[in-house]
């Protein structure tokens, strides 16, 4: 009987020692994907410069020229929300792959790990590469931001001419890499959350359901949907936009801090995230630069 009892708990430790080692080459495997995933980040994808000098005719001598340098421990990436459920292909006629609805820079501070979000309104005016049906090159346009992603196959090309306008806009700003999600994408990534709560600042209806102005809700998928699409805003007007990118940043601060907190419980849930989404995405982060 002693020998057997011996036996089994050298079995039992035998096991354990196995399940661990598997679990820490996971973990190790986890954290190089992630190393390596900051090194390609880091390595600008767009055609940018270091510097920028811009003339300041405002400034206390005229004549004067202030040369901005760009810090390099900032790994900036474009967040855009495309008023598509279905992203385009290759064979899709430029001019019908929908519009960047939402538009959002998040800058990585690589030093102290702090992330800065930029909305970015669609209504801004910027430099706009055009393109014909067939996808020749037409000459460059002051137009809403938001058409950029028009101007393309509804997939790639379309985001990289999203990330060239975003950079003129801000001064030729190094944009390291870009994910375009489709409206699909909200309900799935909400749910995986187990839900996002907010705190309503008006009167919605979301997802067939009336809520009144003050109303704390842990949103449902389609329920998200409807909150960071609502744009009846009282009185309505121009300043309906405004509204809509205040509740969009609302709802992200409350999605971050619900994915913080379930990546800090499962440190690869990112990578089950990326894989989730993968469906509804288009982006040049490959899965070690999502890693990290």
């Amino acid at each position: 009987m002693k020998k057997t009892v011996m036996w089994l708990l050298k079995l039992f430790f035998l096991l354990a020692g196995i399940l661990l080692a598997v679990a820490a080459a996971g973990m190790a495997a986890f954290v190089i994907m992630g190393s390596q995933g900051e090194k390609t980040l880091r390595d600008v994808k767009t055609e940018i410069t270091d510097t920028v000098r811009v003339s300041q005719a405002a400034a206390e001598e005229p004549d004067q020229e202030i040369q901005y340098v760009y810090r390099k421990d900032l790994i900036n990436i474009l967040f855009m929300g495309i008023d598509k459920k279905h992203l385009g292909g290759e064979d899709l006629v430029y001019g019908q792959g929908g519009q960047a609805d939402t538009l959002i820079l998040a800058s990585l501070d690589t030093e102290t790990g702090e992330v800065n979000l930029f909305h970015i309104s669609r209504d801004s005016v910027a430099d706009v590469n055009l393109y014909s049906q067939s996808g020749q090159y037409l000459g460059i346009e002051k137009l809403q931001i938001c058409l950029a992603y028009a101007y393309g196959n509804g997939r790639e090309e379309s985001c990289e001419n999203v990330v060239r306008s975003v950079s003129r806009l801000l001064y030729g700003l190094p944009v390291h890499a870009y994910a375009a999600v489709s409206l699909d994408a909200v309900p799935v990534l909400n749910d995986m959350l187990g839900g996002v709560e907010v705190t309503l600042d008006e009167e919605m209806k979301l997802a067939g359901e009336t809520f009144a102005g003050g109303t704390t809700v842990t949103l449902t998928g389609r329920q998200a949907l409807s909150y960071i699409r609502f744009r009846e805003t009282e009185g309505g007007g121009a300043d309906s936009n405004s509204r809509r990118m205040e509740r969009q940043k609302k709802y992200l601060q409350a999605m971050i801090s619900r994915l913080v907190s379930a990546s800090r419980e499962n440190l690869t849930f990112p990578v089950t995230l990326y894989q989730s989404l993968s469906p509804y995405m288009v982006t040049d982060l490959d899965l070690p630069e999502a890693s990290y």
